[in-house]
């Protein structure tokens, strides 16, 4: 069972802070059921039946939005109150541990939601460890499938060029999304292929 930091409710749905969430690994929240049913029909229906080339790296898009009208209800949601995002993830509450810098984000709203279905074929190699810092404002990820599957990996603050802490996941449940707005040097992340092609929901408001 998971243990989660603060609860947030105040968007009219759960958003829960995760339990490595802090100084080293940046703020990391989970949302559970992030799309309705129908809106998770939708999304499976366009998830092909047929593998992944396996020389595709690191995905291939299935579907893509980029518009506030189409949008799922929660990132219409999270979009609207950016004010609050800004709120939780802020640093001003955390007692950064020695070596550890406060967190450092791009100072300015994003300009656009997109909303993008993307694949990975099976036994992927290491897509490796990046931020999402500079053209990314937020980043939310929601599996979609299949049931079993590699979550992704979260390497916490970099020191030169190594990682010092135990890597730490969310573990992989379809439609049980995890989300971080990407820092200089916090939200350092990574993925791989598990034994299935790898199927997700990445959603980021662009700068």
């Amino acid at each position: 069972m998971s243990v989660f930091g603060e609860e947030y409710n105040e968007l009219g749905f759960k958003v829960l802070e995760a339990s490595f969430s802090g100084s080293v690994f940046g703020k990391v929240f989970e949302i559970p059921s992030y799309l309705t049913d129908l809106e998770l029909d939708r999304i499976a229906d366009l998830v092909s039946t047929d593998a992944i080339d396996s020389d595709v790296y690191p995905n291939v898009k299935l579907w893509e939005n980029r518009e506030y009208s189409s949008a799922f209800d929660k990132t219409k949601v999270l979009w609207d109150n950016w004010d609050t995002i800004c709120r939780w993830t802020d640093d001003a509450n955390l007692a950064h541990i020695s070596g550890h810098s406060a967190f450092q984000y791009i100072d300015e709203s994003p300009s656009y939601i997109r909303e993008r279905l993307q694949c990975s074929p099976a036994h992927m190699r290491e897509y490796e460890p990046h931020t999402d810092y500079g053209s990314k404002g937020l980043t939310i990820l929601v599996p979609i499938a299949p049931g079993v599957s590699e979550p992704t990996r979260f390497h916490g603050t970099k020191t030169g060029d190594t990682f010092p802490r135990q890597v730490r996941t969310i573990p992989w449940e379809i439609n049980h999304a995890y989300m971080f707005r990407p820092s200089a040097n916090h939200s350092w992340h990574s993925y791989i292929g598990g034994d299935n092609d790898r199927c997700v929901l990445n959603i980021n408001f662009m700068n």
